[in-house]
């Protein structure tokens, strides 16, 4: 039977390491063996589940009913479909929603000459970003993450993950081994930064990693460059985060 590692697994479905050690945690996706160093292992089996996981979780169901549906064989090809169905529902309501607000926009051009067009352009693909990509208890979470912080701390972060970003770019740019003890250290960094942000909820990373995966640009940052930079540093940031 063959095997894959977690963090094979990872890189072949887009997930994180972290968030397949959740679902372990959780009872959820738990591989059958580890391997005499520890990693775990899972068998097609487990990809199969996983590929269940997914999709049930992007119909909007909570990781614990997604386990209960799983567990108790609730997944009938009638089931799956009436969620899908729910699903488009849920999608044509928020398109209504944008529609609705663009045209209050439109409207709001017409009536006055002072709107700074880049400034009113600029915010409206801000916020159709946040709600394409974040659930609104995400969003409720992230808001207070951010009031628990204050301003001062999240001007700190962004100049450390500046600071961090420029320092990835140099070592890749010099051909720094991404094994080696100097990007380990960018990984934890990173790793670090990223949790102070998602305050480890599964959820909100794999929204992160969805944003900067899918647009070309993320608050006036070249998602391309970041992306092939994430590529390069993923070496490392497996073995930070693996056992």
């Amino acid at each position: 039977m063959t095997y894959l590692r977690i963090g094979e697994l990872a890189t072949a479905t887009g997930l994180t390491v972290r968030t397949l050690r959740h679902y372990d945690q959780i009872g959820l996706l738990q591989p059958p063996t580890r391997s005499e160093s520890g990693y775990r292992l899972y068998s097609e089996t487990e990809v199969r589940r996983l590929q269940q996981i997914r999709s049930l979780q992007s119909l909007g169901f909570s990781l614990q009913q997604i386990g209960a549906m799983l567990d108790g064989n609730a997944t009938s090809l009638a089931d799956v479909i009436g969620w899908q169905l729910d699903a488009v529902d849920r999608e044509l309501a928020t398109l209504q929603r944008l529609r609705a607000r663009l045209h209050s926009v439109s409207q709001a051009i017409q009536q006055s000459v002072d709107i700074d067009i880049d400034e009113l352009t600029t915010l409206m693909k801000e916020m159709t970003m946040v709600e394409k990509y974040y659930t609104e208890e995400q969003l409720e979470t992230l808001a207070a993450r951010r009031d628990a912080y204050g301003d001062e701390q999240i001007k700190a972060f962004e100049q450390q993950w500046a600071d961090l970003i420029a320092r990835a770019e140099q070592a890749m740019a010099e051909g720094v081994d991404p094994t080696s003890e100097p990007v380990l250290e960018i990984a934890r960094e990173w790793s670090g930064l990223v949790q102070a942000f998602t305050g480890n909820d599964p959820g909100i990373h794999q929204s992160v990693e969805q944003v900067w995966r899918e647009e070309n640009e993320v608050h006036g940052i070249d998602t391309a460059s970041i992306r092939d930079l994430m590529t390069w540093l993923a070496p490392a940031m497996e073995l930070v985060s693996e056992k």
